[in-house]
């Protein structure tokens, strides 16, 4: 009896026309950027809950660190500390990312960085996996598709040299300080 359901099953899923990868990407882009959700409890990105559609949807500025994270004179700018950090929390807050799993990529971030004070090319290729841990909380629907585009612009920049990691870290730090705890 149990093999004639699984079997069924088998068949039942094998008929159904599965959207393709890219279909899949193309709709959870709609909906982080539509802003799912109605309730103002849980849920996250997934239909019927999340931080409420009422807001008007926000994404990342299209300037976002575009100069990077140092000013002309080598220093880190100010900006990446207040308005730039603001920004990205208010979107990530706005698209149903909760604090608490801004922390948890946060805490992985700090123990890259816990590891660099040594060797910066030992940890070159920890850095780029962030890349694919972001893409995975983004598929799993704890992160809106805006997270995986902070991730990747600052991969890009961190893994430059030292000083672009540390800077990395710094703004990340103030992105979960600035992310409100509901």
């Amino acid at each position: 009896m149990k093999r004639e359901v699984i079997s069924l099953e088998r068949q039942r899923i094998g008929s159904c026309d599965l959207p393709e990868p890219w279909e899949r990407k193309r709709r959870l882009a709609w909906r982080n950027d539509a802003g799912y959700g109605g309730s103002s409890r849980g849920g996250g990105n997934r239909p019927g809950g999340g931080y409420g559609s009422s807001a008007p949807a926000i994404s990342l500025r299209a300037d976002y660190l575009r100069g990077g994270y140092f000013n002309e004179k080598g220093k880190i700018r100010p900006e990446i500390y207040m308005d730039d950090a603001k920004h990205v929390a208010e979107v990530l807050q706005s698209k149903g990312m909760k604090p608490a799993a801004l922390r948890r990529f946060y805490s992985l971030v700090r123990s890259i960085k816990d590891t660099a004070r040594t060797d910066f090319d030992a940890i070159q290729s920890r850095i780029n996996k962030l890349r694919p841990y972001a893409h995975y909380q983004v598929e799993r629907d704890i992160a809106p598709f805006d997270f995986e585009r902070f991730i990747e612009k600052n991969v890009d920049l961190a893994s430059r040299n030292s000083q672009s990691f540390e800077a990395f870290v710094e703004h990340f730090e103030c992105v979960v300080a600035w992310s409100k705890i509901k």
